[in-house]
Parts: C-alpha cells; sequence; structure tokens
C-alpha cells in the first residue's frame, strides 16, 4: 500500500513478501477498483475538510486467494463423493 501525497511523493510505503524496495508506485489516478490477470489494483482519494490531500494506492497480489479456492474446491469434492457414494449405499441398502 502507497500513500501518495499532493505533489505524487510517496509519503508511505507498507510492503510485504519480499518486494523489490525500488518499486514506484503509478501515478495517482481516479478513484477505481480494477482487476488485472493476477492483481487487484485499487486507488482511493483521500479528502480532509473537503480538500483532496492524497491518494491511497493498494495492489494486491492474488495468488494467494486462487491458491486457496483450489485448495478448498478439492477439498469439498474429497469430501462430498465419498457422502454421496455412502448415500446412495444406504438408499439401497433400506429399499431392498
Amino acid at each position: 500500500m502507497y500513500l501518495l501525497g499532493r505533489r505524487q511523493a510517496v509519503c508511505h510505503l507498507c510492503s510485504s513478501g519480499g518486494r523489490d524496495s525500488n518499486f514506484v508506485p503509478p501515478l495517482a489516478q481516479e478513484q477505481a477498483t480494477r482487476f488485472e490477470s493476477d492483481r487487484l489494483i485499487q486507488f482511493r482519494d483521500i479528502v480532509l475538510d473537503g480538500e483532496a490531500v492524497g491518494t491511497i494506492y493498494i495492489e494486491s497480489d492474488l495468488q494467494r486467494l486462487d491458491t486457496r479456492l483450489r485448495e478448498y474446491t478439492i477439498a469439498f469434492l474429497a469430501t462430498s463423493f465419498p457422502c454421496s457414494q455412502a448415500r446412495e449405499l444406504r438408499s439401497s441398502c433400506l429399499g431392498k
């Protein structure tokens, strides 16, 4: 996350996961949230007493979220298939 002042100067940098320290954030843009191929990018204005005093720029890597979604899908399928087979077996035994 980057906090950009009025003159596009980076006032604060909060980074995680070995980010390149030479990274330069893009110029401030209109307030927007957008998804790119593997990232979420967000610009938000900071307003104080009705005056824009800066912009927050957040760029988030979605790789962990994608990995977690895959893991949950596998876990769901791994549990639902045996349960459905057990249900079919039980209903066929009770039906006889």
